[in-house]
């Protein structure tokens, strides 16, 4: 699971959180929360997608295949052969769940959790279990990404911060 929260510190900012919940009570709810979430998760479904697009090389470039499954696919793209991978992969990246002060994405109920397999490895693959599978990172969070990741909260949160100490 990949998830952040954002947390205050009420001792610094016990009236923005006091506006905040009178916000939230008569406005049903902060529409800078909901869009700040949804801004982050957009951001992050284009990285994953550039990121498989471009066959790892955001997060490190993905090991060779081998002369096996060379052998027998009609592309050297790898990860995509009939494009049940690539739909498994955007199943997960366009699919986030906003429940309570977080983002997350579900990567356990993936289809046959093939993906899963792929981003972490194995050496427990194939009908015997006796196939190595390398890891190829799909997903992933560089420092860039925090650094964009932390631009955008902080946008949302200061017109938060704005509306909320301007009372309205």
């Amino acid at each position: 699971m990949i998830s952040f929260n954002i947390d205050f510190d009420d001792n610094d900012l016990r009236e923005i959180i006091k506006r905040a919940k009178k916000l939230r009570t008569f406005k049903g709810g902060n529409p800078y929360f909901d869009d700040m979430r949804e801004e982050v998760a957009r951001y992050m479904r284009q990285q994953w997608v550039r990121n498989f697009n471009l066959q790892g090389t955001m997060y490190g470039p993905w090991p060779p295949l081998s002369s096996y499954t060379l052998a027998r696919k009609t592309t050297n793209k790898k990860l995509f052969e009939t494009g049940e991978m690539y739909r498994e992969f955007l199943d997960v990246a366009n699919e986030p769940d906003f429940s309570g002060n977080g983002i997350s994405w579900n990567f356990e109920n993936v289809k046959g959790g093939v993906l899963l397999v792929h981003q972490f490895g194995t050496n427990r693959a194939g009908y015997f279990n006796n196939i190595t599978i390398p890891a190829r990172r799909v997903y992933g969070i560089r420092p860039q990404d925090r650094t964009k990741i932390a631009e955008i909260v902080r946008k949302h949160l200061k017109k938060f911060v704005s509306v909320t100490m301007s009372g309205k």
